[in-house]
């Protein structure tokens, strides 16, 4: 999600904005490939659009050995944030019951195709790719929270992997307690559909929740768990798992000038995973590390 205008913030040029841009660049080196992108952005009072096209050819030196593929990549984004307007002692006021809200809409396509054949591989397509993503997000004083829903398909035009289609959900929010906590809780669920085998269906659930806390402004510290859900329609894969992480850290001497900056944390690490399919994978480990870091910001 893109924020354009944040609560708090007013923007008063309602004139339409457009821009052109054609980039054409050409990459040498170990990637030899050739490329070609074309941007346009459009802003108009809290409404921002924007798209790309872009075309790109590998093995550009003709080498006989090798095919020559293409991929072409187009993109729209629209996002919309209603902008707020002044009161009349020039304050902006505080939020509706709904927060000030972003909306956002993404749609990215990618082709891929053989444009050189050779031996092993015939000319013609390859794969494509589409996905689209509508996400929500509402900002208040002292918290947000988000929605997106991400839904597309892989197509494999040669056979070398399944056609696939995907669809996944995830609520975030964001709550800050005080001047010092802050809260993060996370949920997300993600389906793969096999449309060549649909008993290899998949699930996964995932869902988490951080915590930080500053002690001072030089002295915070992290805790964060998650847990996650795996299976497969016909059995095979059935997998919990979960994590545990936290750090302290300590800025002990803040970079200043010529002066270098010092800072000492501790981190841990805690994974369990539990294979209810092949119980000899299942996994359990811990880590510890203590890290220094030395960090220098010159000044001119």
């Amino acid at each position: 999600v893109r924020v354009l205008h944040p609560a708090g913030t007013a923007r008063l040029n309602r004139e339409p904005e457009v821009r052109l841009v054609d980039v054409v660049q050409e990459r040498p080196g170990v990637a030899d490939r050739q490329a070609i992108r074309s941007f346009v952005n459009f802003d108009w009072f809290g409404l921002n659009a924007q798209a790309s096209l872009g075309h790109e050819t590998d093995n550009v030196d003709d080498l006989i050995l090798l095919p020559r593929t293409e991929t072409t990549q187009g993109v729209v984004s629209v996002t919309y944030t209603p902008l707020q307007t002044p009161a009349a002692d020039g304050q902006i006021p505080p939020p509706a019951w709904y927060g000030q809200p972003t909306f956002n809409i993404t749609h990215v396509d990618v082709d891929q195709g053989v444009e050189k054949a050779t031996a092993s591989l015939a000319s013609g397509a390859l794969h494509a790719t589409r996905n689209t993503t509508l996400s929500a997000m509402f900002n208040y004083s002292t918290w947000s929270w988000s929605a997106v829903h991400t839904f597309g398909k892989d197509i494999d035009y040669i056979n070398a992997g399944p056609d696939t289609e995907n669809k996944t959900t995830q609520l975030a929010a964001n709550l800050r307690i005080g001047e010092k906590l802050s809260l993060n809780p996370n949920l997300q669920f993600n389906e793969v559909i096999n449309n060549d085998d649909r008993t290899l269906d998949s699930e996964t659930v995932s869902a988490g929740l951080s915590l930080g806390y500053a002690f001072s402004q030089r002295v915070n510290a992290n805790l964060g768990y998650s847990a996650n859900r795996q299976q497969v329609q016909d059995g095979s894969v059935n997998i919990r798992t979960h994590d545990i992480t936290g750090s302290l850290g300590w800025i002990v001497q803040p970079a200043q000038g010529l002066k270098p900056g010092v800072a000492l944390s501790l981190e841990g690490q805690y994974h369990d995973a539990e294979d209810r399919v092949t119980t000899s994978n299942d996994v359990e480990n811990y880590q510890v590390f203590l890290k220094a870091s030395v960090s220098w910001q010159p000044g001119y």
